[in-house]
């Protein structure tokens, strides 16, 4: 056995062989290994194999060898950078991580955001006034909240990726940034919602690639001066996720609480449409109780599904050719009334009629198909919709920037949004 043999070569005359043997039973994370690895920890006096020995335990125990933890005295600063990470690991693992405490009000002068796909910045904005949540608009992807309020309540918004208390500041050198955000009011806040004596978060870099640190450099120093504030790896209650706004530096930090916005999403397909977007999307919708809504290309579901969330509807249709896509949209779909399910060539459809709403997320023709495939398939979606849409009824469909609009129907609107990476077009149009 592989392990046997590796676990053997832990004793071999050259660090070289030790540190490769180390590290290759902590890549195959075989439980049985963690005794030698101890074992050979007590009598390893070079730091290159006892920092790749320790890290490789981080790997091969289980929760339940914790306590062995406490065998391991690092010698180093390097040997104790890489227990950190082991503990770090442990928390994560063991599901002990600092809960947030989300229904108590935030501190005046916290800034709070909610950050969205770019482009829905306007729709989220006005799902926020809906809910009775004053906010305004600062960016095509971030939301100001501009009440008093508390997490669990913006939380439940459905075309937000999610909170984040944010801090801005001059600069983006990270030795500077971390000690003025560790004393930061929504440094504070954040360690005043969050059980424990010591608040752990991960870092999340998405500045320009042309800063003069690297990541791994930036985040050391950027942790060597947040006073208070732990970087973990793992079993963090916190992300803080660092970007640029014009000259600012921004730190949104994302609790990393429990998101049960789309609990129906139990399985999915290649190429789905986010859910915040699907939510986005069906805000275009009147909410009509007699309204029956067709989805020629369902894949999962998401779509109808986000409809139904809205409000009463008659029925949901939706239409695939894939088996595999029908079967996850009956496992999302399940337990709603009115729902049909049918498998045929979405353009060649005969068996629908005079619906009221169609509303999808046809193939782009860049992660499914090809781009002329996707052009053609747009085409003959918009036939399908002149066809089988009521008179005045209404489509809304996500479309690729360089394809033409359905150019049978009254376009009510177009926004632009990201697809995960890919800009389209949410268009919303109304057969006249």
């Amino acid at each position: 056995m592989a392990s046997s043999v590796l676990c053997g070569s832990l004793s071999d005359d050259d660090y070289k062989v030790r540190r490769n043997a180390a590290l290759s039973l902590g890549k195959l994370g075989c439980h049985a290994s963690t005794e030698p690895i101890l074992l050979r920890l007590r009598s390893e006096t070079d730091e290159r194999v006892r920092t790749s020995l320790i890290l490789s335990f981080g790997h091969t125990a289980q929760p339940q060898d914790a306590p062995l933890i406490e065998q391991i005295t690092p010698n180093s600063d390097t040997e104790k950078h890489a227990l950190e990470k082991v503990i770090d690991r442990f928390r994560g693992l063991s599901g002990n991580v600092a809960r947030i405490e989300t229904t108590e009000d935030l501190a005046k002068g916290v800034r709070l955001e909610l950050w969205c796909r770019d482009g829905l910045a306007d729709i989220l904005a006005a799902e926020a006034s809906e809910a009775g949540i004053a906010s305004v608009r600062v960016h095509g992807d971030r939301v100001l909240i501009t009440q008093s309020t508390n997490l669990d309540s913006v939380m439940k918004l459905r075309t937000a990726l999610y909170p984040v208390l944010v801090f801005q500041a001059d600069t983006d050198r990270p030795e500077t940034l971390g000690k003025i955000f560790a004393e930061s009011a929504e440094a504070k806040a954040m360690a005043h919602l969050t059980a424990g004596d010591l608040l752990h978060y991960r870092l999340t870099l998405e500045l320009s690639a042309a800063l003069s640190f690297r990541k791994r450099d930036w985040v050391k120093q950027f942790a060597g001066t947040a006073k208070g504030l732990a970087n973990a790896a793992t079993g963090y209650s916190w992300e803080l996720i660092v970007r640029r706004s014009g000259p600012k530096t921004i730190i949104g930090a994302r609790p990393m609480t429990p998101d049960s916005r789309f609990a129906y999403r139990k399985a999915d397909v290649p190429a789905s449409l986010h859910p915040t977007l699907a939510a986005a999307a069906v805000r275009f919708v009147p909410i009509v109780p007699t309204d029956s809504i067709l989805d020629p290309f369902c894949g999962s579901g998401t779509l109808l599904a986000e409809r139904a969330m809205r409000g009463p509807y008659r029925k949901l249709i939706g239409v695939d050719i894939e088996e595999n896509a029908l079967n996850a949209a009956r496992r999302n779909l399940e337990g709603l009334a009115g729902v049909s399910l049918l498998k045929e060539d979405s353009c060649k459809l005969r068996l629908v009629q005079n619906v009221d709403v169609i509303i999808s997320n046809p193939p782009y023709g860049q992660r499914v198909g090809s781009p002329a495939g996707a052009r053609q398939l747009h085409a003959s979606f918009d036939s399908l919709a002149s066809r089988v849409l009521r008179k005045d009824g209404i489509l809304v469909v996500f479309r690729p920037l360089h394809f033409a609009p359905p150019n049978e129907m009254k376009i009510e609107g177009v926004h632009r949004v990201d697809a995960g990476g890919i800009p389209v077009n949410l268009i919303v149009a109304r057969n006249v």
